[in-house]
């Protein structure tokens, strides 16, 4: 998702075939406006991003989506989480509770991928109109919670 990201030992081309082979290619290295700037203390990278400061205003969550424009099925997200001292948020707990238009509660996989970059996988949105997406980072005795309202258009729409 970020374009920023290098594959050591010239691996560039394997991972661009095996993003082919599975057709995301072009959504996962779609350019992003790279801004990095401040946003009340705390760090915001690309223009296209969700940006949210958590409601206790200890952590930032900046949510980056592949495709930039969002889609009912399967969709990519990548969270980055910031302390507006700490910089990058390593190592956190990061939960993540999606609930789509009629309900219904989906919880996707988070994992670390490096310095502070979580990647958020098996959120499929199953039907279009608003879905709430509420993150909880946790690290050390620090807790934070953002929303995001994300709008999903119907299919050809």
């Amino acid at each position: 998702m970020r374009t920023s990201r290098t594959v050591p030992g010239g691996w560039g081309w394997l991972v661009a075939a095996l993003l082919a082979l599975w057709g995301c290619a072009g959504a996962a290295f779609a350019p992003l406006t790279r801004v990095d700037t401040k946003v009340e203390g705390f760090t915001k990278h690309y223009a296209e991003s969700f940006f949210r400061i958590g409601e206790n205003r200890v952590f930032s969550v900046e949510l980056e989506t592949s495709p930039a424009r969002l889609r009912v099925g399967k969709n990519r997200f990548e969270l980055i989480v910031h302390h507006a001292k700490m910089g990058d948020v390593e190592g956190a707990r990061v939960e993540v509770v999606a609930r789509g238009p009629s309900g219904q509660k989906v919880h996707p996989r988070i994992w670390e991928v490096e310095y502070g970059a979580y990647d958020v996988t098996g959120l499929a949105f199953d039907e279009p109109g608003t879905w709430t997406l509420e993150v909880r980072v946790r690290k050390g005795n620090l807790e934070d919670r953002v929303r995001f309202d994300l709008v999903v258009p119907p299919p050809g729409g």
